[in-house]
């Protein structure tokens, strides 16, 4: 995911363009990419056993 939104906003304007296929594919990759991540981490706000919160 950051790869691709880190690859747009580097390369997007002057290489490809920002509403070419490659550049509008990118930019798809770094939304589903949040969104996956998003929906992980709400997930994980309902456990109270997770490995991060509990002591060694």
């Amino acid at each position: 995911m950051l790869l691709a939104l880190m690859m747009l906003l580097t390369f997007g304007g002057k290489t490809f363009g920002w509403l070419s296929g490659t550049g509008l594919a990118l930019l798809a990759v770094a939304l589903v990419g949040l969104a996956v991540f998003i929906a992980v981490e709400r997930g994980r706000q309902g456990h109270s056993s997770t490995s991060a919160s509990s002591p060694i």
